[in-house]
C-alpha cells in the first residue's frame, strides 16, 4: 500500500505506522538509490510496502521524498515568516526543520532553497515542514502543485508560468489540464518563466 507522511533519520512513521526501512529503495528529489541515512526529519515521503495494521508496523520497499519547491528565494517577509520561491508563498513555522540556516532570520533573497511541506490552497501558500538552504548554485528549479490555467504550451501553478515547449511529459494521459497535480522541472529565464525540461503527473 502507498502512504504519505514524515520521514525521520532513524525510523519512518507514516499515519501512525512505524516502518522498517531496511533494504528499501530510496529516491530523494528525483535521485534514485540514495542511502536511507540521507532521509531527514520534515521530509514528506511516499512509502510503499507491506503493513500489519493490527501491530501498527510495516516494512518499506520504496521510499520517495519529493520537495514541493526547489529554487531561489525571491522575497523574504520577516514579519509574516514567509519567503517566496518560484512565485509561491512559503510559510515557515516554529516547527519547520531548518538545514543550512540556524534561524529564519538568516534566510536571504537569492538563497537557493529546497522546500518540503504541504499546500494550503485555501490560504494560497505552502506550509513548510522542512527548509534546506544550499550554498551551491544550480540552474535546475522544480515545483510540485496544481495546474491553474493552460494557454497553448504554457500553464500556471499559482503565479508561476511554466513553458512546456520541448518538455518531456510523463504520467499525463490526456495531456496537461487544469486541476492536475504535476511536477515541473527546468530552468528559470529572465522573465521568471520556468522553462520545463520535464513535466510529470503526480497523485
Amino acid at each position: 500500500a502507498g502512504y504519505t507522511g514524515f520521514a525521520t533519520v532513524c525510523s519512518i512513521v507514516v499515519n501512525g505506522i512505524r516502518f522498517d526501512e531496511t533494504g528499501a529503495r530510496v529516491t530523494i528529489d528525483g535521485v534514485p538509490d540514495r542511502p536511507v541515512s540521507e532521509l531527514r526529519l520534515g521530509m514528506i515521503v511516499e512509502v510503499s510496502g507491506e503493513v500489519d495494521a493490527d501491530a501498527r508496523q510495516g516494512r518499506a520497499s520504496t521510499i520517495v521524498a519529493t520537495p514541493l519547491l526547489v529554487g531561489a528565494v525571491q522575497a523574504v517577509d520577516a514579519a509574516r515568516a514567509e519567503i517566496t520561491v518560484l512565485g509561491q508563498r512559503v510559510e515557515v513555522k516554529p516547527g519547520t526543520m531548518l538545514e543550512g540556516s540556524s534561524t529564519f532570520a538568516s534566510v536571504r533573497t537569492g538563497d537557493r532553497v529546497v522546500v518540503y511541506g504541504f499546500w494550503d490552497y485555501f490560504a494560497g501558500h505552502v506550509d513548510a515542514t522542512r527548509l534546506e538552504v544550499h550554498s551551491a548554485s544550480s540552474p535546475v528549479s522544480a515545483v510540485v502543485g496544481l495546474v491553474g490555467t493552460v494557454t497553448g504550451t504554457r500553464f500556471t501553478i499559482g503565479s508561476l508560468a511554466v513553458e512546456t515547449a520541448g518538455a518531456a511529459l510523463a504520467g499525463l494521459p490526456g495531456g496537461i489540464v487544469a486541476g492536475r497535480y504535476v511536477e515541473a522541472r527546468g530552468t528559470m529565464d529572465a522573465a521568471q518563466v520556468l522553462n520545463a525540461g520535464s513535466v510529470t503527473g503526480r497523485s
